[in-house]
Order: structure tokens, then sequence, then C-alpha cells
């Protein structure tokens, strides 16, 4: 389950929550102190597993019906991330100045047949393949940085802003 950090960072790694055959696995990098971190590792599991989607995909009778309807599960994810960003922002700590923190999210589902993953930041998630005579490293996600214009419009729009590209 989530794991309190020593400094601003968690992670998580779940093998039992989401059923048979699908391990989570997290990392949450904190910016300006770590209660954002620790909030998602700590509710993104329960929040992932009450989503109509997920709900769904997990009913599904069998691995093959699973595998065949991955795109439930992106949209679980998507949700997820949404709901999470709500709660912590109508967070008490948050309301009331308390705490400004935030973090930077990588997560994925591993099933059976797939690697399922969802990023919010610059953290990133790579899959290492070997085979005789090499070593690859497949990027599973994209950095989300505010030098790149589409994320720092972004962010504007959503009412930030960007300081010392950051």
């Amino acid at each position: 389950q989530g794991h309190r950090p020593t400094n601003e960072d968690a992670h998580l790694i779940d093998a039992e929550t989401l059923g048979e055959g699908h391990v989570i696995a997290a990392i949450f990098d904190g910016h300006a102190g770590p209660d954002a971190a620790i909030f998602v590792s700590e509710n993104l599991v329960r929040i992932l597993s009450t989503d109509t989607h997920w709900i769904e995909y997990s009913n599904l009778p069998n691995q093959k019906s699973k595998s065949k309807n991955v795109e439930m599960v992106k949209k679980a994810l998507m949700e997820t991330f949404q709901k999470l960003d709500d709660e912590l922002h109508n967070s008490d700590q948050v309301q009331y100045g308390i705490d400004n923190s935030g973090c930077t999210a990588v997560f994925c589902i591993i099933t059976p047949s797939h690697i399922i993953c969802a990023s919010v930041g610059d953290s990133r998630a790579v899959v290492m393949t070997k085979s005789e005579d090499d070593v690859h490293a497949t990027p599973l996600t994209d950095d989300h940085k505010p030098q790149n214009k589409l994320e720092k419009k972004r962010i504007c729009d959503a009412g930030g802003f960007v300081y010392m590209e950051r």
C-alpha cells in the first residue's frame, strides 16, 4: 500500500487489491513538501477501485474479455487522476493554505496481457526488454514539462503559472 516518504516523494506497489494478475506500481515526486505525494499514494487505489469503468472491467468474465477491453482501464485511470486532483484541491489543507505542495505521478497497472500507464508531470516510466544480444528501453510516458508549449498553455489555462521554467 502507500508508503510514507522520509523526503517529498512516495510510492505505491499493490498486488492484491485489483484482483488476480493485476499489479499497481506508482511513484509520486513531491514538490514543495510531501503532503500531495502522501495523499495520492494513500488514496489512489481507493478511488480507482470504486471507479465505474474499473468495476465494469473487473466484472468481465475472463482474462480474454479483459484483454479486449483495456480501454476501460485507460478511462478509469483518467477519471481517477481527475478525482484525486479534485479531492486534493478541495481538502482543508489546501483550502486553508496550510499545504501548497503538489506532485508528479506515474502509475502503471500490469495485467496478464498489458501494461497500462498514466502520468502527470515529468516522472517517467520505461519498460526494459532483453534479447540475446540487446537490451532495449521503451518509454511509456511523455514528460509534461512547462518548457513544452502545450503544457505551459494547459498550466496557464488552468489558472496556474510558470516561474523559472517550473
